[in-house]
């Protein structure tokens, strides 16, 4: 798939620090068993910031870095699992921050938890490719800490909150490309990953207990199907850029724990040098974290124009995706 290029990438993080000492009472268990678990040795977590706030912050800075203006944008996609509100959708508030609200720019938004962003990639590379966009924005705010069940502290432990702005172009120059994705969903892993809280199966005229509201996690059988239908998935989108593992410079994963890496990287004889790993300083930032990690990679050097990427990653479905790109 020729001709999509992500030119810039922008990012806002809250400024409040939250260690695993600061939280190790409130889940009952010690730091170190936080650190040990999970590899989450601080993340971020929100004061007063909303999501719109966070999406509009990490737009902004993407923006700058690309040198365009918020008119040079012809879509706006939120792709996150943390909605500002239910109606209207964000992506439309998003557009009206931007000062864009009389524009008409299409707007709307897809959720797939934490793989929200890989699957707005693959839409965007299909409007790109048929030539229906030319400059997409794909919005991702996350505020996990809202949802953190203290009850749960391998769950509690893992998520933090971080917002990213990916803006994705057509390739003009012929050098950048999506070369594969492959999204696959395991609908029998449903249960794994839960908020069971919403508008039609929750409706305000039903009652509710607090535990409706939280995320539930079963954490090691995620792992174990992770571990065991993930490898196949990401050896597979390689062999369909005509690559192998070998030919990929680096390796940006969603941050779903440092276990979840390093299961997967050691399953393909992955170097640790061509691993981006960021979750002992942010946690799991549910959509963002992935493009989080490649806003660091980008801004670090490590990953330059010409290098081949692979980006993976798991979500609540239980789905999983990989994709090869030439940054």
């Amino acid at each position: 798939m020729p001709g999509l290029k992500i030119e810039a990438i922008g990012r806002y993080l809250p400024s409040r620090i939250v260690t695993a000492a600061d939280i190790a009472d409130q889940l009952g268990v010690t730091e170190k068993w936080i650190v040990d678990r999970t590899g989450v040795a601080e993340r971020r977590w929100v004061t007063d910031e909303t999501p719109l706030d966070m999406a509009l912050a990490a737009t902004k800075d993407a923006l700058v870095k690309a040198s365009i203006d918020a008119e040079d944008i012809d879509l706006i996609v939120y792709a996150s699992a943390t909605p500002h509100q239910l109606i209207p959708d964000t992506s439309t508030l998003l557009q009206r921050e931007l000062g864009l609200g009389e524009s008409g720019t299409k707007t709307f938004s897809l959720h797939s938890t934490c793989l929200s962003f890989m699957t707005a990639l693959d839409v965007a590379s299909a409007f790109i490719a048929t030539g229906r966009h030319q400059r997409i924005l794909i919005a991702s705010a996350e505020i996990g800490s809202a949802g953190i069940d203290k009850s749960e502290p391998e769950s509690g432990a893992l998520l933090g909150d971080m917002s990213t702005a990916v803006l994705v172009t057509a390739d003009v120059e012929g050098t950048s490309s999506l070369r594969s994705l492959i999204q696959r969903t395991y609908g029998i892993g449903a249960d794994l990953c839960r908020m069971e809280i919403g508008y039609a199966r929750h409706p305000l005229r039903v009652p509710t207990t607090p535990q409706d509201y939280m995320f539930h996690m079963d954490g090691p059988e995620v792992f174990r199907m992770a571990h065991r239908l993930f490898p196949p998935i990401i050896e597979e989108a390689v062999a369909n850029a005509d690559m192998t593992l070998d030919d990929i410079d680096l390796v940006v994963p969603h941050q779903a724990s440092l276990g979840a890496i390093r299961s997967i990287q050691r399953s393909l004889g992955i170097d640790d040098d061509r691993v981006v790993i960021n979750i002992d300083k942010y946690g799991n930032c549910v959509a963002a974290s992935l493009p989080g990690a490649l806003y660091e990679a980008v801004e670090d050097g490590r990953l330059q124009r010409g290098n081949t990427v692979l980006l993976a990653g798991t979500g609540a479905g239980l789905s999983m995706a990989a994709a090869v790109l030439t940054w």
